[in-house]
């Protein structure tokens, strides 16, 4: 079964967040523990975003339709959370990067539980929201997609990013030949900012 993302023209909420989170980890986990619980639905993609202003750290944002519970209720879309006139600013830029599938890196999407082990890449499509999959081994960005029965350790931290309007997971080979996502799962203690 594919799993489809809707349109910005068919999404109920757009929410932006940033409360400066300084690194991946503490991001994460503010994630998971704070808004994972509130969301109903399956169809809620949760995007990191690393900012520059006013300093270096992590925004965060939410598109999908309906599905949240508590008192973020049913937003209009692009709300931005934060009370700081600065950071609120940061956080609308999130929600409207999401929205237009510009830029962010998900953490929570369609079809993350099911991403565990080893698994094809035929799969990895067909059970998530990732639209594809492409191999950052020195050749020009985006030009090497692997073939469909190519495996991937998923290293149970599978986080895509927007990319030309699809979520598309970026992997690397090993010295196997099998692949692996980009991006490592972090230690807990580092405190670290993507560039």
């Amino acid at each position: 079964m594919r799993m489809k993302l809707g349109s910005a023209s068919c999404m109920d909420f757009v929410i932006g967040l940033d409360i400066g989170h300084r690194n991946v980890p503490s991001a994460e986990r503010w994630i998971h523990s704070v808004l994972a619980p509130l969301i109903r639905s399956a169809s809620v993609v949760v995007c990191t975003h690393a900012v520059s202003r006013p300093f270096p750290h992590l925004a965060i944002s939410l598109v999908g339709r309906g599905g949240i519970d508590g008192t973020i209720g049913n937003p209009p879309p692009f709300r931005a959370v934060p009370d700081d006139p600065s950071l609120a600013a940061v956080a609308a830029q999130a929600a409207d990067d999401h929205a237009h599938r510009r830029s962010g890196r998900a953490v929570v999407y369609p079809g993350i539980e099911r991403l565990t082990g080893a698994l094809r890449v035929e799969e990895v499509l067909a059970l998530s929201a990732i639209e594809r999959v492409v191999v950052l081994d020195g050749s020009p960005p985006g030009s090497a997609e692997p073939p469909p029965d190519a495996k991937l350790d998923t290293r149970e931290y599978v986080r895509p990013q927007w990319s030309c309007g699809r979520l598309t997971l970026p992997v690397r080979p090993t010295v196997a030949g099998d692949l692996v996502p980009f991006e490592g799962p972090y230690p807990t203690a580092v405190n670290w900012m993507p560039p």
